[in-house]
């Protein structure tokens, strides 16, 4: 067994508060060199119809001196709450969609190529937790340790 006692420790703060809080710190550059590697796999993980989707994809970086740095990576498409927690029976309420205006719901027809099908319901899309995927696979280097608590869009994570 080693044993140590330490009677004073002194802490230069003017080169901790540089460590920690100055933009070009090095606790921001590895929140800045994370969130770049999450986002490049939320890129990979994050699924393509149209494209549009993937590159609204983007990181903000947030320092606020004393406080914390946070690297945020979001996704500004419409769908893209609904791609990763589900929508119908696969979502929060669990109950089939249903027109609310009209009798029944009009799709284009992808199969045909041209035309429309229509229906009284649909099931919905099952989750696809795209960005809980890259925050795992970005995130997998050992240095951060993540805690995943079940929510929306965890359940179908695989």
């Amino acid at each position: 067994m080693i044993r140590v006692q330490f009677s004073r420790i002194d802490i230069n703060m003017t080169e901790a508060n540089r460590l920690l809080n100055l933009p070009s710190g090095a606790v921001t550059r590895l929140v800045v060199e994370t969130g770049r590697d999450v986002l490049r796999a939320v890129r990979s993980e994050t699924p393509v119809m149209d494209g549009d989707m993937r590159a609204l994809n983007a990181m903000v970086l947030r320092v606020r001196p004393f406080r914390h740095v946070m690297a945020r990576i979001v996704n500004t498409d419409e769908a893209a709450y609904w791609v990763q927690t589900g929508t119908g029976i696969y979502g929060r309420r669990g109950r089939p969609i249903r027109p609310r205006q009209s009798r029944v719901l009009r799709f284009p027809d992808r199969e045909a190529g041209s035309g429309f099908v229509y229906r009284r319901s649909v099931a919905g899309q099952r989750p696809n937790p795209f960005m809980l995927r890259g925050l795992i696979r970005g995130t997998s280097s050992g240095q951060q340790r993540w805690t995943i608590l079940p929510g929306a869009g965890v359940r179908a994570l695989r």
